[in-house]
């Protein structure tokens, strides 16, 4: 199922659908420019910059997602900033995750959501992608444009999975 809403889109699919969907074009990976001396040229120094830029955003964030939690979603949230820029994934750097573990007497449930912080090839924020039961893709990296996403992504609520705590008897 998928619901279309403007301008934030909650999309059911893999990423790449996600941002077709959305009518979102990846942002491409950077081309190095030369000037292999420039710190700002260097992969640490792109991971400085992206890590300079999420943290600077980590108050708007941390402001936006109580929207997300529900009564059962307790835990604090966590940001993890990466420390490399993934092939399959140059665009992502950052990551805001909320988490909620339910124990009962057979079995557990953990629910979840997260915002990842997306950059361009200039390793500037672009836009926001939070995802739970299903995915909303921000039109930028602003606090209205990610508080609609998490509008959108609330709707459908977070993502959640159900183990069994003990091992099935074999008769």
């Amino acid at each position: 199922m998928t619901t279309t809403m403007s301008p934030a889109r909650p999309v059911v699919g893999s990423e790449r659908d996600g941002y077709r969907r959305a009518g979102h074009r990846r942002p491409s990976a950077r081309k190095d420019r030369g000037g292999a001396d420039s710190p700002a040229h260097t992969t640490a120094g792109r991971i400085v910059t992206r890590r300079q830029a999420a943290l600077a955003l980590d108050p708007t964030v941390r402001a936006l997602l109580p929207r997300l939690s529900a009564r059962l979603l307790v835990m604090q949230p966590s940001l993890t900033i990466y420390d490399t820029i993934w092939p399959a994934t140059p665009e992502a750097g950052a990551c805001w995750t909320l988490t909620a573990r339910i124990f009962g007497p057979v079995m557990h449930i953990v629910c979840s959501y997260a915002v990842t912080l997306c950059f361009d090839a200039e390793d500037r924020p672009h836009h926001f992608i939070v995802s739970g039961a299903t995915l909303a893709v921000s039109e930028d990296a602003s606090g209205p444009a990610l508080a609609r996403a998490i509008a959108a992504a609330r709707r459908a609520g977070p993502l959640c999975t159900a183990s069994p705590n003990v091992q099935p008897f074999a008769l």
